[in-house]
């Protein structure tokens, strides 16, 4: 079929005017992942339990769960969450059965419980538990309220706003359905008008007998005064068998022998030392001991006669214990293992504060504050670098191909003069290190010693906005935000009406650089961690980003959405092209030159940390447990 002349003219006049919706933007919703580097730990590791034997260690964090052979100090397995997911019901506690590993969940009203095969981590089933009406049913009427809710094996009121830890709303109680009985103990009164306070009897209900066939009268010490029943917390436990009940209340355990009644043992592990809360109770398997510990210390009872067994005491805090008392603590970036040998380890470690080089596809992350690993080009191989002081980091130029890595942060008080008086301040400064000697050494079981050295010091932290500068003070009554830009190079002093730069480093002399008005209800203001871009929001949900060094605008945006906009961090994509948005916890990607958003899939949307690298080809992305590089693509 021929077509007019006119027609072509006229479809190549409506193709020329129409306008190319992302023409030349990366195609961010089909970007293809290229490299990743797996952690086996996620965010806030927590050792959850031992294996029976003693063996292995079941870990917890934010994107999943570890399972650590703790003798040969490696990996088993790892069940993650799917990327940027979190635990809809995160397990508190887990129990091995078998070949079986058994993890529960405790919500207000439901038990959730997960079957993992032990060897393989893999889900062998799922099941969710109403929480029985028994308890309810019988210590209702012994708190004074219209509904009650389940909390971690307390009853307790909700006609409050917040979790009501004031023990006037709680009733303690523990349930062992295979023995058919309930101990509860009613809420204690008590008021911090000098009231005293009411110690409350220990009761125990028998299904068989369809009654309570104890009561148990508590005593409390002297010391212990109704103003502190806001952090008192009680637990109520059977032992395995049902022959004992436990109390643990004030620094103090005292059992009870449920055939005759009677009172067999009041445990204190530390008779010298006050405390509010009952230590942590764990009963032997053939509830012949009980172990009681707290984050420093164990001690291994016999029953019925209370004799002290065993006892250990550590300087750093643990939260899990194997039957060989192997010790396991948590740290925020790895867990900490003191075996009971003597012998102290770390096992896995997690990304921690990552920082992506500029020009190629390395990164390198801190795990503590003299701590860091490097990844030259994304590889699996890692440097171990450990810093001479320690430093809080808080931005890193990482160039390999000049062989040089810059950080930026305050170089902080060395462990050895802590707590001595008159220590100097943190020094905020930028420090300059050569990687040719690590780089060459290349990976290594010993870490790499970096020297830090107070090469340049720019600015103190508490530096005022508005020292010196009338016609800020005239235009802001009020005092302002001062802070160094992410790379040390700028202090931004921000007051309600006026955004001011000035040059930090050796020969400036602090004038001001720029200034760029705000009006009033203007949100956070954001700088690029290379210090080349600011984006500041203004109202009505619209972005302004300027070049720090001139204060030149270089785009503005205007963010779909309803009410005041709070962003977190931004980057920008190639020629500056394409803003990446933090907005709670959300990343959004927008093309600013057709101000449209670009489809991303979730994984890009909840990364914790994103940019753009390799001139950029390639975004990377930090995830919990991950960092993903992804091949970009123009559409």
């Amino acid at each position: 079929m021929r077509v007019p002349l006119s027609s072509l003219a006229l479809l190549a006049a409506l193709s020329l005017a129409a306008p190319s919706r992302a023409a030349g933007a990366p195609d961010l919703a089909h970007a293809r992942v290229s490299a990743q580097v797996n952690f086996p730990l996620g965010q806030q590791p927590w050792p959850l339990a031992f294996s029976p034997g003693g063996r292995e260690l079941l870990s917890i964090d934010s994107s999943g769960l570890s399972l650590w052979d703790v003798t040969g100090k490696r990996l088993l397995w790892r069940f993650g969450l799917p990327a940027g997911r979190e635990w809809q019901a995160r397990p508190d506690w887990a129990e091995w059965h078998g070949g079986e590993i058994v993890l529960y969940a405790e919500g207000s009203v439901n038990l959730f419980i997960t079957r993992l095969d032990a060897q393989t981590g893999k889900v062998l089933g799922q099941e969710k538990r109403v929480a029985p009406d028994l308890p309810r049913r019988i210590i209702a009427p012994e708190v004074p309220a219209a509904r009650l809710e389940t909390l971690s094996h307390t009853l307790w009121r909700t006609d409050v706003d917040e979790p009501p830890f004031d023990r006037r709303l709680l009733a303690t109680y523990t349930y062992a359905p295979e023995h058919g009985l309930l101990a509860f103990k009613g809420p204690d009164e008590g008021s911090e008008n000098g009231i005293e306070v009411g110690d409350q009897p220990v009761q125990v209900y028998s299904e068989a007998a369809g009654k309570v066939i104890f009561r148990f009268q508590t005593v409390l010490p002297d010391w212990l005064s109704s103003s502190s029943t806001l952090d008192r917390l009680d637990q109520l436990s059977f032992s395995p068998d049902g022959r004992y009940l436990g109390w643990s209340a004030a620094g103090r355990l005292t059992v009870w022998d449920m055939e005759s009644g009677t009172k067999v043992a009041v445990l204190r592990p530390q008779p010298f030392e006050a405390g509010f809360r009952g230590p942590r109770v764990t009963w032997g398997s053939d509830s012949r001991t009980v172990t009681l510990s707290d984050s420093t210390w164990l001690r291994l009872y016999r029953l019925p006669d209370g004799q002290l067994l065993r006892s250990r005491d550590v300087k750093e805090g643990f939260f899990a214990f194997s039957p060989q008392w192997d010790l396991a603590g948590a740290e925020p970036n790895a867990l900490n293992i003191q075996a009971a040998g003597g012998e102290s380890f770390r096992l896995g470690r997690s990304a921690g504060s990552v920082f992506f080089s500029e020009t190629d596809r390395s990164f390198i992350s801190f795990t503590d504050e003299q701590t860091a690993w490097l990844y030259p080009g994304g590889a699996r191989e890692v440097v171990q670098l450990h810093l001479s002081r320690p430093m809080q980091v808080e931005n890193v130029r990482l160039n390999l191909a000049a062989g040089t890595l810059d950080l930026f942060g305050a170089v902080l008080t060395p462990p050895d003069l802590q707590g001595q008086q008159n220590t100097p301040p943190p020094v905020f400064s930028a420090q300059r290190i050569s990687l040719t000697a690590a780089l060459k050494a290349g990976p290594s079981a010993q870490p790499f010693n970096v020297s830090l050295t107070e090469q340049r010091r720019t600015t103190e932290p508490n530096s005022e906005c508005v020292q010196g500068q009338p016609a800020e003070r005239s235009q802001s009554p009020q005092k302002g935000r001062s802070w160094p830009s992410p790379a040390y190079t700028l202090r931004l002093c921000e007051s309600p009406y006026l955004l001011t730069a000035r040059k930090l480093g050796n020969g400036a002399d602090g004038s001001a650089l720029w200034r760029v008005a705000r009006p009033a209800g203007s949100g956070p203001t954001l700088v690029s961690h290379d210090d080349h871009t600011l984006l500041l929001t203004f109202p009505e949900r619209e972005v302004r980003i300027y070049h720090a060094a001139n204060a030149s605008l270089l785009a503005r945006l205007k963010v779909p959405g309803q009410g005041k906009l709070f962003p977190s961090a931004f980057c920008l994509g190639p020629d500056e092209r394409v803003l990446a948005l933090q907005v709670e916890d959300q990343w959004h990607f927008y093309d600013l030159r057709t101000k449209l958003e670009l489809p991303a899939p979730p994984a890009l949307r909840r990364a914790r940390k994103l940019d753009f690298v390799d001139g950029g080809k390639a975004l990377a992305v930090q995830q919990d447990s991950a960092v993903v590089f992804y091949d970009l693509q123009q559409r």
